[in-house]
């Protein structure tokens, strides 16, 4: 009887859940751990200073980088190189007898490394090139440079960048009209170049040698 039933026009047909429908359903969630970018990059920032700082003085301990004779002293090149990194203008040596122009060169490069700032330099390069910045390196501008926010921090490193190379142009400019009437014309040249960098930088390393009166 049951069997030959058919709903009628206008029946409802309801549908009675089973027994074992009718349990909770359980759904396991696997927790995933996030690291933390944002708390690695001080960490990131230091190695990166290390790494420079070494990479300074293995250029520093070459031979023709001082006066004399076989490698550099270890402790001269460390001093000399941390010091150009961090703008601090200690020295150990007087930078215009100890050093030879390859030397006095290769510190002029790391100042304005080190005034710069290891990641803002890179950021304006990676630009250069047309790079892509990733949030990875956005992350380290923002602590490098102290900033708050994310955005626009590749704009404002690019703009550092491109002004403090024009403040330092006008500096080797005015500075070579001065010296133009004291050295001759290649020395004029290098002494203006070395001072525009080291003194926009506020590094303290001087070039000029004792005799010299400005």
């Amino acid at each position: 009887m049951r069997q030959n039933w058919k709903p009628k026009p206008g029946d409802r047909l309801i549908r009675h859940p089973r027994q074992d429908e009718m349990g909770p359903i359980r759904v396991t969630v696997e927790q995933r751990r996030v690291q933390s970018r944002t708390g690695a990059s001080p960490l990131i920032i230091v190695l990166i200073f290390a790494i420079l700082v070494a990479i300074s003085t293995g250029l520093l301990l070459m031979p023709f980088a001082h006066h004399g004779t076989g490698m550099t002293p270890f402790m001269d090149a460390l001093f000399t190189a941390t010091s150009a990194v961090t703008v601090t203008g200690l020295v150990i040596q007087e930078t215009s007898t100890y050093w030879t122009p390859a030397g006095q060169a290769m510190l002029m490069g790391i100042i304005f490394v080190g005034g710069l700032g290891f990641m803002t330099l890179a950021t304006f390069l990676l630009v250069l090139v047309g790079q892509r910045v990733t949030l990875r390196q956005r992350l380290l501008i923002r602590e490098s440079l102290g900033a708050n926010q994310l955005g626009g921090l590749v704009r404002m490193a690019v703009g550092i960048v491109l002004i403090a190379i024009g403040i330092q142009i006008v500096g080797f400019v005015a500075l070579a009209v001065r010296f133009w009437f004291i050295y001759p014309p290649g020395e004029a040249i290098w002494q203006a170049a070395f001072h525009a960098v080291s003194g926009f930088n506020n590094a303290g390393f001087i070039a000029f040698k004792e005799e010299s009166g400005l």
